[in-house]
């Protein structure tokens, strides 16, 4: 079965997904985030015909179209 045909939160694996990210709190931050930005309007960076937006944003994060940032907080 190709990637576009899997379909579900348990598509892509979470394995997967942790290997995109520096851990599973900056993946939730980071899914959560992007969903929201779609639940709100904005366009997906692939296509796709799954509507919840949670698993757009997983198969974003899967196909490497979100970028992540790590921001570093200086305690001075």
């Amino acid at each position: 079965m190709s990637k576009q045909h899997k379909k579900g939160l348990r598509y892509p694996p979470l394995n997967e997904l942790i290997s995109h990210v520096h851990n599973k709190y900056e993946l939730v931050l980071a899914t959560s985030k992007r969903a929201r930005e779609i639940v709100d309007g904005a366009p997906p960076f692939i296509q796709t015909d799954i509507e919840n937006p949670i698993s757009i944003a997983t198969e974003e994060i899967d196909e490497g179209k979100i970028n992540f940032v790590n921001h570093v907080i200086d305690g001075d």
